[in-house]
């Protein structure tokens, strides 16, 4: 039944009564008015109102199949959507489910019931669970920018899934999540300023924010950054870099090895370079809208011995070579004396020595010495002499059973920088077991001032026996170290002493004292590697059953080496061929062909984070990177090798 009239004292008590009878609700159906009330003889008559109601027909979209493409007696779901086809005499049902909600002609359905043709059914979810969207502002540790982080709200509820068609449609749920808008840009503008954000912030950013469906960070504010300025600096009139008798690089940047057989000089009243001052930086804007100040610049400082300052011109008090240091901001620059040998140094020569830059237009005879406090060029060959520059050493030809000795570093202040390096290490660790051990006090309610101490010799028995024989050897390098170099090596000794030499139970030592004995060490190896930095080179032609140590990098040039140990505090580079004897170069090493191939072993050497580039290597060449080594078992070419996260040597 898809119609009825129905009677009523007025419109509303009969649409009422129709729509009981139909079993519809009110948006279900469609109501045509026959007949309106009447009232007669002042209302002692009444005329009744009359109403048709006709249930709405269910329209099917074109791709939904049609009453007519269903069979009789069969049901199904699709999209939401019921359709079905039923006769008297069969009929399809529906099996509900706990977690939909059925209705059948606008009445809740609970258990298993047949539909007739013409009833309305629907089929809707359940609401599981609701999550309001969140907004967080993330702020830079340089307060330069905000980020935005959005999780969207959403509401969970289950839906329908599709059955049939088939006689018997049981009803089965899926859950699904649909987002919500649950924020505005005003509630994103208003969470900036509360965060105290007021500068820089992007329009464009936050209207994305607000379309976001899913999870994201959005950058929402950016500061200004200051512009840094430029610190007080030596413009140089003269090419400094070319008197450090390192091989040239052409403008291709590839190097001339032959550009290196002379020591320039400067004249006497020479203008070498003029002090420039330094410019300010610009002041930025954190997204908090406060000033963000630029570093500060420094004047340059001129200082060194042969020469004169002159209205911010640097003059050459003298004739002789230059040598520059740059350690901003200072500027070390000396005119440094040249000696020129014109001939060999032999037994008629006597030794050589000088405190400035040394020439040799000759050759180093069996025995012979050269020593030099700067630069040495040996325009020939060494047969079994010694040599020893302070910082720079160019040899045009070959070196024969010959000591090289380039940029010595003071003995005691090369082992100071790997101790410190090294302790600052232990110290840490000992710190970190310290503070388990403390914690673990402190639960058990044990802890006072007075027996740290004792933890601390404690630990220092059992997990650190070492520690204190460490300790004692750097106090000894520290009080053999003639000159202080920087103000906490005292303030070191002091603690160090404290803690680990004069330690006893009944010392007060705060915990704290280990962050000061950590931030004094970091400063000390932060400084002694600067101070101790690789700053000499040697650039030798060829050498044989020679030993060549240089502070700093080493070039061979010419056809290469046999049986020779070289060692450089930077890289090693070699055009030419090395066979037999040992590289080792803590800034890795550039080879061309390296071993014989006839069993005599050729080693080179790296620390673990540096690499090994051979264009050729030989079935007996060795190589180790740290601790690892690979032996080549034969021959490879266009070699790259270096240690993997594993630690393992790799070749790429």
């Amino acid at each position: 039944m898809n119609s009825i009239e129905a009677k009523g004292r007025n419109i509303q008590e009969a649409i009422d009564k129709a729509l009981k009878e139909l079993g519809a609700t009110a948006e279900s159906v469609t109501v045509e008015v026959l007949e309106e009330e009447e009232d007669r003889l002042f209302g002692l008559l009444v005329k009744p109102a009359v109403v048709k109601v006709t249930k709405k027909s269910v329209k099917e979209s074109p791709e939904e199949p049609t009453e007519e493409k269903i069979q009789a007696g069969m049901i199904q779901l699709k999209d939401g959507r019921v359709s079905f086809h039923a006769t008297e005499t069969n009929k399809p049902a529906i099996i509900p489910s706990d977690e939909l909600i059925l209705q059948v002609n606008g009445k809740e359905i609970k258990e298993e019931i047949e539909v007739n043709e013409g009833d309305l059914v629907s089929i809707q979810g359940k609401e599981i669970a609701k999550e309001a969207a969140s907004i967080d502002i993330r702020v830079s540790a340089d307060k330069l920018s905000a980020l935005l982080c959005v999780t969207p709200g959403y509401i969970e509820k289950t839906v329908p899934m599709d059955e049939g068609p088939a006689p018997t449609l049981s009803l089965k749920a899926k859950t699904m999540k649909e987002p919500i808008d649950s924020f505005s840009r005003d509630d994103i503008i208003a969470k900036l300023h509360k965060k105290g954000i007021l500068y820089g912030i992007a329009e464009e950013a936050i209207d994305k924010a607000c379309t976001l469906k899913e999870y994201g960070e959005i950058t929402v504010a950016n500061g200004l950054p200051p512009e840094n300025g430029k610190n007080g600096f030596v413009e140089f009139f003269i090419d400094f870099e070319g008197f450090s008798l390192k091989p040239k690089k052409r403008e291709d940047g590839t190097v001339d090895f032959r550009e290196t057989n002379r020591i320039p000089t400067v004249e006497k009243g020479q203008a070498i370079g003029m002090v420039r001052e330094p410019i300010e930086g610009k002041q930025g804007r954190t997204v908090e809208n406060k000033a963000l100040n630029p570093k500060q610049v420094k004047q340059a400082i001129v200082k060194g011995k042969g020469i004169i300052l002159k209205e911010n011109k640097i003059i050459a008090a003298e004739t002789g070579t230059i040598s520059v240091t740059i350690r901003p901001p200072v500027f070390k620059i000396d005119i440094i004396q040249k000696l020129v040998h014109r001939g060999d140094v032999d037994i008629k020569s006597g030794n050589l020595s000088f405190v400035g830059d040394i020439e040799i237009q000759g050759n180093v005879e069996e025995t012979m010495s050269v020593k030099a406090e700067e630069k040495i060029l040996i325009t020939g060959s060494v047969h079994g002499g010694h040599i020893a520059a302070g910082t720079a050493l160019t040899i045009n030809k070959n070196i024969i059973r010959g000591k090289i000795l380039v940029g010595q570093t003071d003995e005691i202040e090369q082992n100071l920088k790997e101790e410190t390096k090294e302790l600052r290490h232990v110290v840490h660790a000992f710190h970190k077991a310290l503070l388990g051990l403390l914690v673990a006090q402190r639960k058990k309610g044990q802890m006072n001032k007075l027996n740290l101490s004792l933890i601390i010799n404690i630990l220092l028995k059992q997990k650190f026996p070492t520690l204190q024989n460490q300790i004692n050897n750097y106090l000894s390098l520290l009080q053999k170290r003639t000159e202080k170099g920087h103000p906490d090596e005292q303030a070191i000794e002091i603690l160090l002493k404290k803690v680990f030499v004069a330690s006893n139970e009944n010392a007060e030592i705060d915990e704290t004292i280990f962050l000061t004995i950590e931030e004094k060490l970091d400063a000390l190896a932060a400084f002694y590697e600067e101070l101790f930095q690789p700053f000499a080179s040697a650039t030798i032609s060829s050498a044989q059953q020679s030993d060549v140590y240089c502070n700093g990098d080493i070039y061979l040039t010419g056809r290469g080496a046999y049986n020779t140990k070289f060692k450089a505090e930077g890289s090693f580079t070699a055009t030419g061929f090395i066979r037999g004897g040992t590289v080792e170069a803590r800034n890795g090493i550039i080879a061309n062909e390296v071993g014989s191939g006839f069993g005599v072993k050729t080693e080179l050497i790296v620390p673990k984070d540096k690499t090994i580039t051979i264009a050729h290597a030989m079935e007996d060449t060795v190589i180790q990177i740290g601790k690892r080594m690979y032996c080549f078992e034969k021959e490879r070419k266009n070699v790259l090798a270096v240690l993997d996260e594993t630690g393992e040597i790799v070749f790429r």
